[in-house]
């Protein structure tokens, strides 16, 4: 694009409703992501009871007051957490009986 001088000028595209809200939910997804990867590293190291959502949190490197965004609770934490690894259990049963 060119203003009334002739100077080139950079044409800044906003993104569509839609690719907004794509893109929005990858990043959601990935934060819910950062928490039970980190949900699982704090059991791990300190059990269920030992292991605390503001530590769950610095280990995820985000703010503890998201974990109440994405999960509502920490039970809600710990049921996504039980999907996951589940999840993950029978993907590797399925790879291992394609062998």
């Amino acid at each position: 694009m060119v203003c009334a001088r002739g100077i080139a000028m950079n044409v800044v595209k906003f993104n569509t409703p839609a690719k907004h809200r794509a893109m929005r939910r990858t990043g959601e997804a990935r934060r819910r992501r950062q928490f039970v990867e980190a949900a699982i590293s704090t059991i791990g190291a300190r059990g269920l009871a030992g292991a605390s959502l503001a530590e769950i949190a610095g280990r995820a490197g985000l703010s503890s007051g998201l974990i109440a965004h994405y999960f509502d609770d920490r039970a809600g934490l710990l049921e996504a957490t039980l999907r996951y690894l589940g999840s993950a259990l029978r993907a590797d049963i399925d790879r291992k009986s394609v062998v």
